[in-house]
């Protein structure tokens, strides 16, 4: 007879059967994890701190052309981007927006207004942006002002008057220069800007430089900041060169004294007798020797093309009043601008003081189809064109010893 084999049966609580669970599979959950990040190098399961970036160094501001400035800067971190920041004024800067997020150690700041100073700063980024912290120190730089245009020089006898325009609302004053000297001018009221060099020698030369200039800094040093290019212009003072006598020729001497007191004299000069035209007039002129003599007036003028021989062609030109010509002394009159022309007859007319012992003229006889005086007393009329019709002729020059134009 077989044996009965009995079977116990054990009762475990629910509490206990949990854990009992617990105890049976941590082994196969842990374990291959523990397994795979021994294997991938796993420390930490925190993120690893973002080391903050170091402040840009050696930062320089360099104007590179007249609108550009170039910075320039170093950092350790090649692939580290940047942000600059601009302004007028030293710790008042702003972000530039063309100049956010850049790379490199290089950048231009371009199409910049003209003769202004830019301080400069530059922070490198994070990842959560820029800090104050990563900011370098300023850097500056000036832009070119504007060059001034239409530089014109009119020429003088022994100075150069000189005009031009400026193109700057910054500058103000102006560097000009030529061999030998050089000026700084400022601006006045309009935008016409002039200077007269009058340290020039007469039939001379010049080439003049004009820049204009503000005060003004580069690469962190003070400078005088000027336009470029140069503005440039040459021009020749004038020279007085012999209109009569003229060089080939024979001057007249004036040998005989007159009392002609109350007098108009008209000098009519042929053109076989001028030798050159010019713009500027300069005459010198020679008394009696018994006595002084006193000229109310004196013009020059070219003659009428057809008329009395003695009319003038238009108004005459002023070359002085109320002359007083001391006793055989030639006396040079200041030079007076007239248009004279060599082709055309010349008339010089003096007005003699009707004043007694004042009236003392000097000639010399002369034999001249083209060159004459005309003359009548008690007659004022130097400063007329159409004089009257009666003026005597005379084959004498009266006055006149010499006439130059430059």
């Amino acid at each position: 007879m077989a044996r009965r084999q009995s079977v116990r049966v054990i009762s475990v609580p629910p509490d206990s059967m949990e854990w009992l669970l617990l105890a049976l599979l941590a082994p196969l959950v842990v374990a291959p994890v523990v397994l795979l990040c021994g294997f991938a190098g796993c420390g930490s399961f925190l993120p690893e701190p973002v080391s903050a970036p170091s402040p840009p160094t050696s930062l320089i501001a360099d104007r590179t052309g007249d609108r550009t400035i170039t910075l320039r800067w170093t950092h350790s971190d090649a692939t580290a981007k940047f942000n600059i920041a601009r302004g007028e004024s030293s710790g008042s800067l702003t972000p530039v927006p063309a100049l956010q997020g850049v790379t490199g150690t290089q950048v231009d700041d371009v199409n910049l207004p003209e003769g202004t100073t830019f301080f400069y700063s530059i922070a490198a980024v994070d990842l959560n942006g820029t800090s104050d912290a990563f900011t370098s120190s300023e850097a500056s730089a000036t832009t070119r002002p504007a060059a001034p245009t239409g530089l014109v020089a009119t020429p003088a006898l022994n100075s150069i008057a000189l005009a031009w325009k400026n193109e700057s609302t910054k500058a103000t004053r102006f560097t000009l220069e030529r061999p030998g000297a050089s000026y700084e001018v400022a601006q006045g009221g309009s935008t016409t800007v002039t200077h007269t060099d009058a340290a020039t020698a007469s039939g001379v030369t010049y080439e003049y430089s004009l820049r204009s200039f503000v005060n003004g800094v580069n690469k962190g040093v003070a400078e005088r900041v000027t336009s470029s290019p140069d503005v440039k212009v040459t021009a020749s003072t004038l020279s007085f060169k012999p209109v009569y006598p003229p060089t080939t020729g024979t001057p007249v001497p004036l040998v005989t004294d007159q009392a002609a007191s109350g007098f108009c004299f008209v000098v009519r000069i042929g053109t076989d007798r001028l030798a050159n035209s010019g713009s500027l007039v300069r005459l010198t002129i020679r008394g009696g020797v018994s006595g002084p003599l006193v000229l109310s007036a004196i013009t020059i003028s070219h003659a009428v093309p057809v008329g009395e021989a003695w009319d003038s062609s238009a108004l005459p030109i002023l070359l002085g009043t109320n002359v007083t010509v001391a006793a055989a002394t030639p006396l040079v009159l200041d030079p007076v601008s007239f248009a004279l022309d060599k082709t055309k007859p010349l008339l010089v007319a003096f007005d003699v003081s009707p004043t007694p012992g004042q009236g003392n003229v000097r000639f010399g006889a002369l034999v001249d189809a083209q060159t004459k005086t005309y003359f009548k007393a008690a007659t004022q009329a130097a400063q007329m064109a159409n004089r009257a019709s009666d003026f005597q002729p005379s084959n004498a020059v009266y006055l006149i010893e010499k006439i130059e134009a430059a």
